[in-house]
């Protein structure tokens, strides 16, 4: 769980974008990813379960 920044590290190099889903699988944010370590900030979405994309990779996150 979050409330805030999400920090990403050792990403794959052909890593290059990021994508938010929402629990409904409608896209909410998209971003560009340049190098290996990167964090992101989702202090502005509501409270819920969202899924994030890098590349092929799938996560579950929770915002409390």
């Amino acid at each position: 769980p979050t409330t805030g920044i999400i920090f990403f590290s050792n990403l794959p190099e052909e890593t290059n974008d990021l994508r938010i889903f929402n629990m409904s699988g409608i896209e909410i944010l998209k971003t560009k990813v340049s190098n290996h370590t990167t964090s992101f900030d989702i202090s502005s979405l509501k409270k819920g379960t969202y899924f994030i994309e890098l590349k092929n990779q799938t996560e579950k996150i929770i915002k409390l």
